[in-house]
């Protein structure tokens, strides 16, 4: 029969393990060096900070990226939108987003690239920002 010691060391163990696993998909998550495949299961992982690390690795490419920017939890949509390496179509999207801190996050970095880019402040309505930067290679 199991003593409650018992009971501890494996109720400790199993967190340890799970904090392991979830410490490791988010540096795996945080690699720039994730091969594109390992960046699309790991887009559909259940913790928010693993995503978001996808959101925020240079390697993610625009499929998945345009996945991420309807994720469900706020906290994705914001890492992306606060980007300046997000692409204008997907900022686009973001500015739009029904949650004020991710379309603010959006206009944000519109801002930051206008002045990267020496544009004159483009005219916003509220409620649907009009942005028409283009990024020059």
């Amino acid at each position: 029969m199991a003593t409650l010691d018992t009971w501890k060391n494996l109720a400790e163990f199993a967190y340890e393990s799970l904090y392991t696993r979830d410490v490791s998909r988010l540096r795996i998550a945080q690699n720039p060096h994730t091969s594109i495949s390992t960046l699309e299961m790991l887009a559909l992982d259940c913790s928010t900070t693993v995503r978001a690390a996808v959101a925020a690795n240079p390697r993610t490419p625009h499929h998945i990226l345009s996945k991420l920017a309807r994720d469900q939890d706020r906290n994705v949509r914001i890492v992306l939108a606060a980007s300046t390496d997000t692409c204008l179509e997907l900022l686009r999207e973001l500015a739009l987003d029904t949650d004020e801190s991710v379309s603010r996050a959006a206009r944000n970095s519109f801002r930051i690239l206008q002045a990267e880019l020496g544009a004159p402040p483009v005219p916003s309505t509220p409620g649907k920002p009009q942005i028409s930067i283009r990024r020059i290679a």
